[in-house]
């Protein structure tokens, strides 16, 4: 999964961001996102396995370990894999469904339109983003 975010998304991949974050505060994190979303189920499995990761203590790159171990001189690989065009497809669809549905429904809370939050998306992942386009 993290392969596919970074060749489709951004610089670094989601698990490796949610380990330098912190699996404890992105657990809080995805239970605030999960709570605005008209579908809360879909985040269950993360939800399930991020809770699993904190009561193990396994916090991310504070802790040593999360979603990769910090124990050992460890560099995440940046080797690419061979991705099936159509799989991209479905998770780059997937990805911009949930990230569009999250932008709609922080413009509606914030007061900032959707162009502007898209806008500031774009920017922040970066030119290299499929996402939001």
């Amino acid at each position: 999964m993290d392969e596919i975010v970074k060749a489709t998304l951004s610089p670094f991949g989601i698990f490796e961001f949610f380990d330098s974050v912190g699996n404890d505060i992105m657990l809080a994190s995805i239970r605030n996102y999960a709570k605005y979303d008209s579908r809360p189920e879909r985040f269950a499995p993360l939800l399930a396995k991020l809770v699993e990761l904190v009561i193990a203590g396994l916090l991310g790159q504070k802790s040593g370990a999360g979603f990769f171990d910090y124990s050992a001189d460890l560099t995440i690989s940046t080797e690419t894999i061979p991705l099936d065009p159509e799989i991209l497809k479905e998770i780059t669809r997937r990805l911009n469904e949930v990230y569009g549905e999250a932008i709609s429904t922080y413009s509606r809370l914030s007061g900032y339109s959707t162009a502007e939050l898209r806008s500031a998306m774009n920017e922040y992942l970066g030119s290299t983003s499929l996402l939001l386009e």
